[in-house]
């Protein structure tokens, strides 16, 4: 690392000499400051006046990678809040918000981003929506009235004003309350006033004064990040927050690259981050453990301008780190993402996750997938998106000049995001590069394995087992909030997932384990956990590996007085479960469309797609049926003991 910080630290000063000239708000010659009493009024957009022709693409499709987080699964459930004409025709009423006068002269007064029980003036998450202000202000399109306009500087730099008057003297940010100082407000200031500056960097002007001064406070807050031993705690546990601070230096260090100071605090805590962030399963720490959410979500927004901005800077070095730690997420998606047979989306392996509720997610797309060869499996490719970009157009052309209302009142009802990344474009591979990438994912490119993916921090062990009639997920921990263990995932390419173990959230939600009584399955958390291959114990290891042998064994407490024992077979998984006294087991299966499932005299089967998953029973004993909660919920009530097999077959 040491020489790739030297690397780093001289990349950045050789930009210095280039830049320095045009640099900063010192630059240009700004408009003279208006007056607080003189505010014009921010004139409205008839878009009737415009056409979709006069947008771009790109710009009738705002692809932040949330749609995609969330589950966008067709090109039919695209809206019109993914455009830029939605924004453009509220934009009047965003920009109106700012408040004119009074003690909170500036505050963005309207709840469209953050949850709105969080729009109060102390939240400085609120004035994220200055990149909102910025973007309209500075971008040069021919459809945009705002750009340079008097109406708009006014409140921009009302808002600015306010923003600066949020920040406490050692450069922090609050959140949730007056004084309540937090990295997540700090940390994100950085990243979306640092896109923010670069854009104010290349347009019209504003106040030089409040421009230098709205500069130093980014500068500030950076190093507050950087530097504070709080915050770097904290951010080990919540990465997805700190990780924004890569972002924001490293604008400030392109406009800025004689900064010394924060380039020299940048590599530090970026060495340390190496080590401390991901977890050597692959994941990024939330919570200190691992979340899909989060990890979909901020975290590779924060990537995703990271890198654009380490490669436009030439930073080789620091690009190459961002690379090898989203290859090394992409191993862990990929061994935790199956796909369904059409291809239409992925189904998670959710149990383990430790804020968020993700059960499934349709694309994940990346300016990394250029390098990064595996994050293409999960792409959209080249033709889907310009398909998804025509469909865009047309619905757009369709409605003219009609927009949906403004979502007052929602989280992200005019989210700074949809322009945070306009210049951080991702990278979409040929039908030909998808393809490759999906057969290279692991359970497709190989029919036999035994995987295993440890972190102690969490702590957690998964095991992945690939036979050619399954691909089973076991995951092993010894109890965290909302987490369930026990089988994670079981699937097949023919039929898709069958069996997907959901969260901890909801106690009394159908769960794959052993329940006494009405409390949640037993399963929410595994002690005394032994593994045994071909009969012989073993000790997981730190890291990812496969292990070699046949037959993968795992042995765990079932609360105080009982076991339970899965063992995964070249044709079928077996489940032995010794408890004294009454126990239920519970199976909850996947339900699709053109399921026929059945039980009867100890067996239950469900067949898909010219497959069936059978449960049989080692001894009497009745399976209980019913549609529940999406699933075929199976349900075995047991005394002392219980056995029985799961195995896929054609038939």
């Amino acid at each position: 690392m040491r020489t790739a910080s030297k690397i780093l630290l001289l990349a950045i000063a050789v930009l210095a000499p280039a830049r320095a000239a045009s640099a900063g708000p010192d630059a240009r010659q700004p408009m003279p400051a208006t007056r607080p009493d003189a505010w014009q009024a921010v004139p409205a957009v008839d878009l009737a006046a415009l056409s979709p022709a006069d947008f771009a693409d790109e710009e009738l499709f705002l692809a932040t990678g949330y749609e995609y987080a969330a589950g966008v699964l067709d090109l039919g459930a695209l809206t019109h809040e993914t455009a830029v004409p939605y924004y453009l025709a509220h934009f009047k009423t965003l920009a109106e918000a700012v408040r004119p006068d009074g003690p909170q002269r500036g505050f963005i007064d309207l709840s469209v981003w953050r949850p709105p029980q969080f729009n109060k003036p102390h939240n400085a998450r609120i004035m994220e929506s200055c990149l909102s202000l910025i973007w309209f202000y500075t971008a040069d399109r021919k459809w945009n009235p705002y750009r340079g306009h008097p109406a708009v500087r006014q409140r921009l730099e009302a808002a600015l004003e306010y923003w600066l008057g949020m920040q406490d003297p050692q450069g922090r940010f609050s959140e949730y309350g007056s004084g309540q100082w937090n990295l997540a407000a700090s940390a994100f200031a950085t990243k979306f006033m640092g896109e923010g500056l670069l854009l104010l960097a290349g347009g019209p002007a504003i106040d030089a004064e409040l421009h230098k001064r709205v500069a130093a406070a980014q500068r500030k807050a950076i190093l507050a990040v950087l530097t504070r031993d709080d915050f770097w705690k904290h951010g080990t546990a919540y990465t997805n927050q700190y990780e924004n601070v890569w972002c924001g230096a490293l604008a400030h260090l392109k406009l800025n690259p004689d900064d010394r100071e924060v380039r020299e605090q940048f590599t530090r805590r970026w060495a340390q981050a190496k080590e401390a962030f991901q977890s050597p399963a692959g994941y990024m720490y939330e919570a200190g453990g691992p979340d899909w959410g989060y990890n979909f979500g901020t975290h590779h927004s924060n990537i995703r301008m990271a890198w654009t901005l380490a490669r436009q800077m030439n930073l080789a070095d620091l690009a190459g780190d961002l690379e090898r730690e989203h290859r090394l997420w992409i191993e862990w998606l990929s061994y935790n993402a199956v796909p369904e047979p059409d291809g239409s989306l992925f189904l998670l392996n959710r149990a383990i996750e430790t804020r968020t509720s993700h059960d499934r997610f349709a694309q994940l797309n990346t300016p990394l997938a250029q390098t990064v060869e595996g994050a293409r499996a999960f792409a959209a490719s080249r033709g889907e998106h310009q398909q998804r970009l025509r469909l865009a157009r047309q619905r757009t052309a369709a409605a003219w000049p009609a927009v949906a209302k403004l979502r007052v009142g929602e989280h992200m009802g005019y989210s700074p995001y949809a322009f945070l990344h306009l210049r951080h474009p991702n990278y979409y591979p040929t039908d030909a590069e998808r393809d490759a990438a999906r057969r290279a994912l692991p359970y497709l490119a190989r029919d036999r394995f035994v995987h295993q993916r440890v972190d102690p921090r969490t702590p957690l062990t998964v095991s992945y087992v690939r036979r050619p009639s399954y691909y089973a997920i076991f995951n092993a921990g010894p109890g965290r909030a909302a987490h369930r263990y026990g089988l994670g995932l079981l699937w097949h390419p023919r039929t898709g997932t069958f069996l997907q173990q959901p969260t901890g959230k909801v106690v009394s939600k159908p769960a794959w384990g052993t329940r006494i009584g009405k409390a949640d399955v037993l399963e929410s958390r595994l002690r005394d956990v032994q593994y045994r291959m071909d009969g012989q114990p073993f000790t997981p290891e730190t890291g990812n590996r496969d292990r070699d042998g046949r037959t993968l064994a795992v042995r765990y407490a079932l609360g105080d007085k009982g076991s339970k024992t899965v063992t995964f077979l070249a044709d079928r998984i077996e489940v032995r479960v010794e408890h004294p006294g009454t126990f239920s087991e519970e199976l909850p299966f996947v339900a699709r469309a053109g399921d026929r499932a059945a039980a009867k005299e100890g067996v239950l089967t469900v067949s898909r797609n010219g497959m069936t998953l059978e449960v049989r029973l080692a001894g009497e004993g009745v399976i209980g049926l019913e549609p529940r909660d999406g699933c075929h919920h199976a349900r075995v009530a047991a005394r002392d003991k219980l056995a029985y097999t799961i195995r896929i077959m054609e038939k």
